[in-house]
């Protein structure tokens, strides 16, 4: 979804509108967080994962980093990925950003199978090894060089 946003929109001409979308995303997290009742919420959860998302792709792969262990936390304390809500369709989603991220970073995943084991035999953890994007897997092969570019820097 973000990649398609960036694809879409010039991001560097909407950056002051970015920044003030990012800052609001990031007060609503922050608000999440610091409530009892919706600190490990579903939203805060697919929140948390988009804005790591967003970061490694998008913004600082470091910060897009920290995101990801803050995720891998909140989902502890939920109890792990077979706790999370939306009938599977959350862990699914979970699942797949962590393994876009150690793609394009080329590092392994956050949440490794053996703490965070799948809810169900439907669900499968995408391999970020294998060919299973398509037409995603040469965007986000761009993308990682992007990223590394950046690292260097």
């Amino acid at each position: 979804m973000t990649a398609s946003f960036g694809q879409k929109f010039d991001l560097r001409s909407q950056s002051a509108e970015i920044l003030y979308l990012k800052t609001k995303a990031i007060e609503g997290i922050k608000t999440a967080l610091a409530d009892d009742a919706l600190c490990t919420a579903d939203q805060t959860i697919a929140a948390v994962a988009q804005m790591a998302a967003y970061e490694v792709l998008f913004g600082d792969s470091r910060i897009g980093r920290i995101h990801m262990q803050g995720l891998k936390r909140i989902i502890q304390l939920r109890g792990g990925l077979s706790n999370l809500g939306l009938a599977g369709s959350l862990e699914e989603f979970i699942l797949w950003i962590d393994c876009n991220i150690s793609y394009i970073l080329g590092e392994p995943t956050f949440l490794d199978e053996t703490q965070f084991p799948t809810s169900s035999p439907h669900i499968r953890r995408p391999d970020p090894n294998l060919d299973e994007f398509g037409y995603n897997r040469y965007c986000l092969a761009l993308q990682r060089r992007r990223v590394n570019r950046r690292e260097r820097r």
